[in-house]
């Protein structure tokens, strides 16, 4: 018999059980009667001719159930029996059920909700181009073991003028400042970058241009919620003025709504190249850079390395014990949260590691209560399999409705987590906007 043909007859015989039931009812009885007729012909009496020819098929129900034990379509058949078994057990033994479910939907919609927090902030790619090539630039003190994510003026551009393993490289500063825009103020986040500040990540705005170094303190770029949220679109948001501080500002360009580096900014004003402080011993600047394809950042640490020692011989005073360090940008802006989420997260797990053991102790309390039911079962000439099948179907059904509730329980936890968050959480935003949207 060809496959299609076994699978259609497989298929028939489940849709239509009934008549299967009728035909193979007929045909032991038509054996029947054909082995009657045999031992009629040898010589049999009619009362002993359908006795042997009983004694060697047996019961009608028993030949009936050894016919129909074979074929993939009887398999299925028993199986989808055992799974009705096993939800009518599951029904009448409600308390267990709920217990095993409630305590299995904790853990997994505890450890569901926190990973997604760990996703959004450790394990999702930044969304920048080029994200594992962008790098942040530390001063380390070696004498101290202190590490500030800061640098010098000079020292910043000394490194963007002899580090190699850079393709380029920006400074920048900033914080929350009051903006006046025509008719009213708002109080955001500025940050002065210089012209390489868009190479460095790639920019492209979605409305305007962006600005050179000749346009230093006189240009800014602007998110696209801030150009939507005061000029009513990023089209029309470019060429209007703003001031701030005492700086009439013209905005040059509007940068895409997912782009807010650093620290949630949303108006970026243009600095020069050349930074203002020209001390060797005021951190006013922070520092990222885009590595050249194919550079690791441990060559770029090589490099930056000897760079360091140069500058101590040259100038020994300012820069003694003075190292640099390149940081993963990545590892950078989720440095400080990293080791909490992950404990957070570890907590969790334990959690569901206590649920698994309850839920084990309940599965165990429910076998000895079924022993006596297996026990018959066996007596009777069940196989091990068919015992034992109930059991495992009931566990699957379990473990199913415990990681869907769980999976449900998740969706208003991520939520509340999301409300909860705060503002310093690094990657915050990209989290709200991925579990609102």
């Amino acid at each position: 018999m060809s496959l299609w043909r076994h699978l259609s007859y497989g298929v028939r015989n489940l849709l239509h059980r009934e008549q299967r039931n009728g035909e193979t009812t007929e045909e032991l009885e038509h054996f029947l009667k054909m082995a009657i007729e045999e031992r009629r012909e040898c010589g049999q009496s009619q009362e002993d001719a359908i006795r042997s020819a009983r004694i060697e098929l047996g019961s009608l129900s028993a030949a009936k159930d050894t016919v129909q034990s074979y074929g993939w379509e009887n398999h299925v058949r028993s199986i989808a029996g055992d799974l009705r078994f096993a939800v009518r057990q599951l029904w009448r033994h409600g308390m267990f059920t709920a217990s095993v479910v409630i305590t299995l939907a904790i853990g997994i919609g505890a450890n569901t909700a926190i990973f997604s927090v760990v996703q959004s902030v450790l394990l999702t790619p930044l969304p920048y181009r080029n994200p594992d090539r962008l790098a942040q630039l530390d001063t380390h003190f070696s004498d101290a073991g202190h590490l500030t994510p800061c640098m010098t003026g000079p020292d910043a551009i000394d490194a963007r003028e002899q580090a190699r393993s850079f393709e380029a490289m920006s400074l920048y500063f900033g914080g929350n400042e009051g903006v006046q825009l025509r008719d009213h103020g708002v109080y955001t986040t500025v940050t002065w970058v210089d012209a390489n500040f868009a190479r460095v990540f790639n920019l492209v705005p979605i409305a305007g241009r962006l600005f050179d170094d000749a346009e230093a303190h006189r240009t800014a770029l602007v998110s696209e919620h801030f150009a939507r949220e005061n000029f009513g679109s990023a089209q029309a948001a470019v060429g209007q003025v703003l001031h701030v501080e005492t700086e009439a500002i013209e905005i040059a360009g509007v940068l895409p709504e997912e782009f807010d580096f650093p620290d949630h900014t949303e108006v970026w004003e243009a600095s020069s190249l050349q930074p203002e402080s020209h001390s060797r011993t005021a951190f006013n600047y922070r520092v990222v850079g885009l590595l050249r394809p194919g550079v690791s950042f441990r060559s770029a640490q090589t490099e930056l390395s000897q760079l360091a020692q140069r500058l101590q011989s040259a100038y020994p005073a300012d820069n003694r014990n003075k190292e640099f360090a390149v940081v993963p940008l990545k590892d950078a802006i989720t440095g400080y949260a990293r080791s909490t989420v992950l404990l957070l997260w570890a907590g969790v797990t334990i959690i569901l590691l206590i649920a698994c053991v309850n839920v084990s102790n309940l599965q165990l309390v429910r076998s000895l209560e079924r022993q006596r039911e297996l026990a018959i079962r066996r007596a009777l000439g069940s196989s091990r399999l068919r015992v034992m099948r109930p059991v495992l179907l009931e566990g699957l059904l379990m473990a199913l409705t415990g990681g869907l509730a769980g999976f449900l329980l998740a969706l208003p936890t991520v939520r509340l987590l999301v409300d909860m968050a705060p503002r310093e959480l690094p990657r915050a935003a990209e989290f709200t906007s991925v579990c609102r949207s």
